[in-house]
């Protein structure tokens, strides 16, 4: 059975905005702001080790990105550190190219539109890593339960009141897209705020 190992980042304003953006991109979305970086593995590794190398420390974001093919629709906010390079292994991509996924999903519309609402926003700014997790991935699993869900604060100011997902999960993509663009400007605040701390 394969391992993969994510890294988590402690609860902050900004790490509230990205996982709304994340939901309100895609509403069936389980799983907060992470990266991947390390899988397919055979074993799993040693994590109080592995756990001691983030602590700590603050991975940087370098605005944003896409993988688009045929059968993927993926955008997402480029990202780095040095504990990221040292730790890095990913077998099934051929280059170092750590992330944070905001939208992989069936719809290369809303990939498009969502990579024109984020590539020219100035989003450089850092989050300080919290969790090292290592989970088993089953064979035929799609997804995984990755114990860490969305945080909604920023949802709920957003809306005025407490972010009902099932409510959300109903509307349009158009209706989402709409609190997306009001969304945003609060995210480039924040990450300008952040630059100078």
């Amino acid at each position: 059975m394969p391992y993969f190992v994510f890294l988590t980042f402690k609860p902050s304003t900004l790490v509230g905005l990205l996982d709304a953006i994340i939901f309100l991109s895609d509403p069936h979305q389980k799983n907060g702001v992470h990266v991947t970086i390390q899988g397919p593995l055979e074993n799993p590794p040693e994590m109080d080790q592995l756990q001691r190398k983030f602590d700590k420390s603050k991975v940087h974001i370098l605005g944003a990105g896409k993988f688009f093919n045929e059968r993927q629709n993926t955008v997402y906010l480029k990202c780095d550190s040095d504990q990221i390079k040292q730790n890095w292994l990913k077998k099934t991509y051929k280059n170092y190219s750590p992330h944070i996924t905001i939208y992989d999903g069936p719809s290369k519309e809303i990939a498009n539109e969502l990579y024109s609402l984020l590539k020219d926003k100035r989003l450089f700014f850092s989050l300080e890593c919290e969790k090292v997790i290592v989970l088993p991935h089953s064979p035929g699993q799609t997804t995984f339960n990755l114990m860490f869900e969305l945080d909604l604060t920023e949802l709920t100011r957003l809306l005025g009141k407490k972010a009902n997902p099932l409510e959300i999960q109903n509307m349009s993509w158009g209706q989402r897209r709409g609190y997306l663009e009001r969304l945003l400007p609060n995210l480039t605040w924040e990450s300008k705020n952040a630059e100078k701390d």
